[in-house]
């Protein structure tokens, strides 16, 4: 015998606390059979996104157990402003996200209670954890979904109306709506061309003196006047050219005499003498010619 479809009113759902936790309490009755394989396959699996339950039974009642932790439902948030419309998208995109997966998990999309009290934040992360009944519940699960917007629409106003639009279209699915959230998340950022830095002229940096005033720093010399400081180096070469001239020509005059000074029967005090008068020369010489060079 097929089973009949439960009803979320005829479901008694409430929060109970012991010693360390915090849970939500769902009360069967006799008629409110779980599905068996939904219940192993959340128990063995515990699919991300999804609040695993303990199955108690106590006086031929069945009863299932969700922890809260450190979880809080979404209707907490929504009563204090605490959420604007990029977190809401956010957590459209992660609730779409664990209905498509469901699927994987052989769960039905219409299981999931998808109503402010029953989806829960996580209170550090925002990470969210869908409430799933493993009964075969009233419902469409696209309805409930498209409520669950207008809802959500009614607490964030600047909520983009193109979701809205998609979620009224005659053929709208969950994965057509995850694309256009993603879209709305990630808009194409302009592509910005690199700014190329003007090269700066090379200066040098001026220097600081003791009161802290800054020295400017010598001009490199002009191009105009690079001939002259040549010039005047080619100037102060030519004495000592013109004096070592002279050298070598008093060392010919020498050798070319040296055979006369030894018919003379050249002596020491002979070559000293000459010796003498080349360097008293020389030194009247080279004075000349440096103060002939000063007072050019």
């Amino acid at each position: 015998m097929q089973q009949d479809q439960v009803s979320l009113q005829e479901l008694e759902i409430k929060a109970v606390k012991d010693v360390k936790e915090n849970y939500l309490e769902v009360s069967l009755s006799e008629q409110e059979k779980v599905i068996r394989h939904q219940v192993e396959i959340i128990r063995q699996h515990s699919p991300s996104g999804i609040m695993t339950f303990e199955e108690r039974k106590s006086n031929q009642q069945t009863k299932l157990y969700y922890r809260l932790n450190s979880q809080l439902p979404l209707s907490y948030y929504l009563e204090r402003e605490e959420l604007g419309s990029a977190e809401i998208r956010q957590i459209l995109e992660e609730i779409v996200e664990i209905l498509l997966k469901s699927k994987n998990y052989l769960l039905s999309a219409s299981g999931f209670l998808l109503q402010e009290d029953y989806i829960f934040l996580h209170a550090q992360t925002h990470k969210v954890s869908l409430f799933y009944l493993p009964l075969k519940l009233q419902g469409d699960a696209l309805a409930n979904f498209r409520q669950l917007l207008m809802n959500l629409n009614k607490s964030c106003e600047d909520l983009p109306q193109e979701l809205l639009i998609a979620a009224n279209e005659q053929f709208f699915n969950l994965s057509s709506f995850r694309e256009q959230l993603r879209e709305i998340k990630q808009p194409l950022a302009k592509e910005k061309k690199p700014v190329l830095e003007k090269t700066k002229t090379f200066q040098l940096e001026s220097k600081l003196n003791s009161s802290g005033t800054s020295i400017p720093s010598q001009p490199a010399p002009e191009p105009a006047l690079i001939p002259e400081v040549i010039a005047s180096i080619k100037l102060k070469k030519k004495p000592l050219l013109v004096f070592l001239l002279i050298q070598v020509v008093l060392a010919v005059i020498i050798v070319l005499f040296s055979s006369s000074l030894k018919d003379l029967g050249g002596s020491l005090a002979t070559y000293g003498g000459i010796f003498l008068i080349i360097m008293s020369f020389d030194l009247l010489l080279l004075k000349r010619l440096l103060k002939k060079d000063t007072t050019a």
